[in-house]
């Protein structure tokens, strides 16, 4: 700069100066030396510094400026909420704190969710529009945590942010870490928006646009009441104060500033009370969106004190978004088979549960208004699941508290309930699969909360048939889950008809899992045992073992011993609703055993028998129908074989059983296992009637499903080689090797121990015709060499639809004809 002078010399000179003083002097120095001028223009600090009387008029201005708060008066789309996001995070408020595929609420199995908050805050930048709102929630968040942790103070001092920083991050945190600074800088800022939040609602800080800057609220909203009603009245009446009072974002902000507290378990920053109270002693509780402040220990609630005090910590016993149907079941008599085998409806004084439960849910209309009570005062938070139905969820600190007090109570009742509710058939319940999919996390909360804290599940018939339901659902390792635990209770029970129904149900899954004689092994020291006082209901429960021992024949092919076993059951005289059920099924099993004999003519009346037996929304006709479809494929080739004209199109009428119900799934959204099985049939149809565009996208969507299986039963496994050859079939030759070796070699996968049965005998004669396609004849006689020596051992299966008849038919017809070789046995 010359002349002695240099930035820092000035910066001293200015430093020994009181803070008032040094504008001025500042200035007489610039009068004294050009050069600071001169200097200050070339970096452009400086340009056409004002005069006295400009700088007053700017003075004026800016204090003017300052008093409100400043909102353009057209705010692009951008940087403001859009109904689009409205509708999306109301779906799932944690869509909100997720950002592409990161989210900022931690894991639920997160072992400090608080420390992983504070380190996604840490490098969260604020550059675009919803950047900018969570940044907000955020310091929200924290000043929520300080809040529970220091209530109703209304300044912080040093050692108050250590004490949370240490709770956060450990006891070794010092005052100058860091991240003690930061959280002290976002305790500060969330202090503001607060006070925005206490004025306007939490959605405020959703429908004030990004435009207004993270300085303008942070530093310069003023924390003064006056000042602040001052600077904030442009937002008072405005177009964002109307939108954050509409009902759908009111609720929305509330929401998403609770979400991140649940998920972090803010409650747990309470300091402990230094005085230990009896359990007489009566709780203070005072709530606000943000948080719950304990002044003391409560006392234990029980159900007969109040029925809207019981319900919190009820629905904190079964855990986070509790379905509606909950409630409405609870408050709905619930299907069950007598002894007589008749269909029964029990209400909840019927069940035997707890005299606090019945006082509790005998009243409808009370219940509900208490359960909207509770909610209102946001003690109960209603949410929709990504599935769009509404839910329930419980996690305030006054349900908490109680709860602890008193868990095992609260964890029976709630189990109790759970079991009362859960369905038991998609015959008595034709919304069985979709009111038990709804139930079942629920009823696994609970069971994790018996396994935590180490406390016996009670000995209850209803505890036993909701299990044994709940083992149809879910991945193989949830249904065995669910099954020994049904397994080991009804040990202690000694029911004969609930020892039945465990063992038929463990005969199904340990044949689904392939344990062939293990299935037959554990149904028939059941049979062998002597019965007495054989009542309906538990003669159909027989009736359920002989079958599920036909099927086990089945598996073998040994269709002779499927009918045999089937024979040693009927409905008898006059029979039950429920022993006509199992009528049904028995018709079911034999039509299966026909098909996979190949009687297609005995196998189409069984199930158009079981069909008729059936209500349109039974859930089982999805499988019957599949069955039937496929009777249709291959009498449809039998009638073209014999040159007859069918009387009727089988063909169409397969598809018109089909299409339908897949249309009909797919517009629910749900119920994969059948619509995976309903679309193996189209495939078959579409190929058949040339559709192969149709079939393609069909067989792609399909595969794509069964990739993402991680557990593949028996008919998974089936339906998966099933696909497999479909999509090898429709191939041209220069990808179908490759098609027909992919499907080969699933089949062994899933049967290691089987060798090569008769599909794989048909797979190779597909492969030699493909080799010889494409020019290699020594792979094609190699391929057919080896197909006639696995169909000469084997006889004809039909599971899968051709392979048994029309596929086999082409294939060595065709090679017959392009290559001149014969299978033995086999002249045209």
């Amino acid at each position: 700069m010359g002349n002695s002078l240099s930035v820092s010399s000035i910066v001293d000179q200015l430093h020994m100066l009181q803070p008032a003083a040094r504008s001025q002097a500042f200035d007489n120095l610039c009068e004294q030396h050009d050069e600071i001028r001169e200097y200050l223009e070339s970096k452009c600090y400086w340009n056409s510094r004002p005069t006295q009387q400009q700088q007053l008029g700017q003075t004026k201005l800016r204090q003017q400026h300052l008093h409100t708060i400043q909102i353009k008066k057209t705010v692009p789309e951008e940087e403001r909420l859009t109904e689009k996001d409205i509708s999306l995070w109301n779906k799932d408020p944690s869509f909100f704190w997720t950002y592409s595929s990161f989210s900022f609420l931690p894991p639920e199995d997160c072992h400090n969710p608080l420390n992983f908050v504070l380190d996604v805050t840490s490098w969260i930048e604020r550059q675009g529009h919803k950047d900018c709102l969570r940044g907000r929630y955020l310091a929200l968040f924290w000043f929520d945590c300080f809040n529970t942790r220091f209530p109703e103070q209304e300044k912080a001092f040093d050692q108050e942010y250590v004490d949370l920083g240490r709770c956060i991050l450990g006891p070794t945190i010092v005052e100058r870490d860091e991240r003690v600074s930061m959280l002290r800088e976002q305790v500060k800022a969330g202090r503001k928006y607060n006070m925005l939040t206490r004025k306007f609602g939490d959605a405020i800080l959703l429908t004030l646009p990004s435009c207004i800057g993270r300085s303008t609220l942070e530093r310069k909203l003023p924390l003064e009441q006056g000042k602040f009603d001052s600077w904030i009245s442009p937002v008072v009446g405005s177009t964002w104060e109307e939108q954050s009072k509409r009902e759908d974002v009111h609720g929305l902000g509330r929401r998403i500033r609770q979400i991140i507290l649940q998920r972090c378990h803010a409650s747990s920053l309470v300091q402990p009370s230094k005085k230990r109270k009896t359990n007489s002693t009566v709780i203070t509780v005072q709530e606000t969106a943000s948080t719950v402040t304990v002044r003391s220990v409560v006392s234990p609630i029980s159900p007969s004190a109040s029925p809207s005090a019981s319900i919190p910590p009820l629905f904190y016993a079964m855990g986070s978004h509790i379905p509606e149907i909950v409630l409405d079941r609870a408050l709905s008599p619930q299907a069950r088979w007598n002894e007589s085998g008749e269909f029964d409806e029990i209400t909840i004084q019927d069940a035997g549960l707890h005299e606090d439960l019945v006082d509790l849910l005998s009243d409808r209309t009370k219940f509900k208004r208490n359960v909207e009570g509770l909610v209102s005062q946001s003690m109960i938070h209603k949410e929709i699941s990504r599935g769009g139905f509404q839910t329930y969820t419980c996690q305030c600190e006054l349900a908490r508290i109680s709860y602890e007090q008193n868990r095992a109570y609260w964890i029976h009742q709630a189990f109790d309930l759970c079991c009362y509710i859960f369905p038991r058939s998609q015959i008595l319940e034709p919304s069985f699969e979709f009111v038990g999919r709804q139930l079942l996390h629920v009823l696994k909360h609970l069971l994790r909360l018996y396994e935590n804290t180490h406390l016996k599940i009670p000995l209850r018939r209803d505890a036993v048939e909701a299990l044994v339901s709940a083992s149809k659902f879910g991945g193989m390792s949830d249904r065995k889950y669910f099954l020994k635990i049904a397994t080991d209770l009804q040990k202690d029970l000694q029911q004969t008809d609930i020892q039945a129904m465990v063992v038929h149900r463990e005969s199904v899954l340990l044949r689904l899992n392939k344990e062939i004689s293990n299935s037959r092994r554990v149904i028939e020291q059941f049979l062998d045992r002597p019965l007495t006082e054989v009542n309906p209901r538990l003669h159909s429960l027989l009736g359920l073992l002989h079958l599920s021992q036909a099927e086990n024949w089945a598996y073998h092919f040994n269709h002779e011993k499927v009918y045999e076993e089937a024979q040693k059951w009927g409905p008898g005289d006059n029979p039950s609703p429920m022993q006509l059920y199992v009528l049904r099924t028995k018709l079911k099993v034999l039509g299966q055993s026909y098909k996979g004999g190949g009687h297609f003519e005995d196998a189409k009346p069984a199930f158009e028998g079981c069909l008729a037996a059936m209500k349109p929304d039974d859930s089982e006709r999805f499988l019957i129908k599949c069955h039937l479809a496929d009777v249709y494929c291959e009498m449809d080739y039998l009638k073209r074989k014999q040159h007859a004209a069918p009387n009727i199109v089988y063909l169409e009428e397969a598809e018109k059983i089909v299409r339908p119900e897949i249309e009909h799934l797919q517009t629910r959204g749900r119920d994969l296992r059948h619509l995976r099985r309903l679309r193996l049939s189209l495939v078959e149809i579409e190929i058949i009637r040339g559709r192969q565009s149709a079939a393609e996208c069909l067989i792609k969507e399909l595969l794509a499903n069964y990739n993402r299986l991680t557990e593949h039963d028996i008919n998974d496994q089936v339906g998966h080689v099933r696909a497999l050859i479909a999509w090898a079939r429709i191939s041209e030759p220069s990808t179908a090797v490759a098609r027909w070796h992919t499907a080969l070699s699933w089949n062994k996968i899933y049967h290691p121990s089987e060798g090569d049965v008769f599909t794989c005998g048909v797979i190779y004669l597909f492969m030699s015709l493909a080799y010889f396609k494409i020019g290699d004849t020594d792979e094609s006689w190699a391929s057919f060499n080896r197909a006639v020596e696995i169909i000469r051992k084997k006889e004809p299966q039909f599971l899968i639809p051709g392979v048994g008849t029309y596929l086999y038919d082409f294939a060595w017809r065709e090679i017959w004809s392009v290559a001149g070789w014969v299978l033995p046995g086999k002249a045209l």
